[in-house]
């Protein structure tokens, strides 16, 4: 999330940073059954829930009022929580536990934390986001295989070969999400890029791979 130009206070700031370092909680998705009723697939409730939260913020947008916490900009921009919404939705929808996890937590923690280095007036935002978000993601990786949609443990060892492959992703993955974070284009928010970018690299790069090693 670049820049605090909104004309909030200390807990405007303070509760944008809970609810972005709050966004695993979105993870429990992989805990729902596939069916919340017989025949209606968990993913519908999760698109319904994301078109309420999106016309919901339409509404705001069209009163033009503000929710609390929301910076001055999105008063008449589509709220950065909407953005969320939109990259959080194809990555629980087309994507097991395992590439969520690293994927939701570097958004959730990392960008909150380049943001803060930023405000403090650190040039080593980048190599700090960098940092964290390829050990997220190398960790997260890791878990790709031995975690499995119900978060149930893998009774495969992961090979040698397999970690050593998650280094060079780990630090694409942390290069990609640094750049999104502070090349997003003026017309998209970041809190949509830092999501899909890594994700959509990793999602091609792992099917592919698991496509070449069958």
């Amino acid at each position: 999330m670049t820049g605090d130009n909104s004309g909030g206070e200390k807990r405007g700031h303070v509760f944008r940073r809970l609810v972005h370092i709050s966004a695993p909680v979105f993870l429990t998705y992989y805990l729902v059954p596939d069916e919340l009723v017989p025949g209606l697939w968990k993913g519908w409730g999760a698109l319904f829930i994301m078109t309420v939260g999106l016309a919901i913020d339409l509404l705001r947008l069209r009163s033009g009022k503000m929710l609390p916490g929301q910076r001055q900009y999105e008063r008449e921009r589509m709220s950065a929580h909407s953005w969320a919404a939109l990259g959080l939705a194809p990555i629980v929808l087309f994507s097991d536990f395992g590439l969520a996890l690293p994927v939701i937590c570097a958004f959730a923690w990392v960008d909150p934390l380049m943001g803060e280095l930023r405000a403090r007036g650190s040039s080593r935002d980048s190599l700090a986001g960098f940092i964290a978000a390829g050990s997220i993601y190398f960790v997260g990786l890791g878990m790709a295989l031995t975690l499995g949609p119900g978060m149930t443990m893998s009774s495969s060892p992961i090979s040698t070969w397999l970690w050593l492959l998650f280094i060079p992703l780990s630090l694409m993955a942390g290069a990609l999400f640094v750049l999104a974070e502070k090349k997003s284009p003026v017309w998209l928010n970041d809190d949509l890029t830092t999501l899909l970018v890594p994700w959509a690299t990793l999602f091609v790069i792992l099917n592919a791979a698991s496509v070449l090693l069958a």
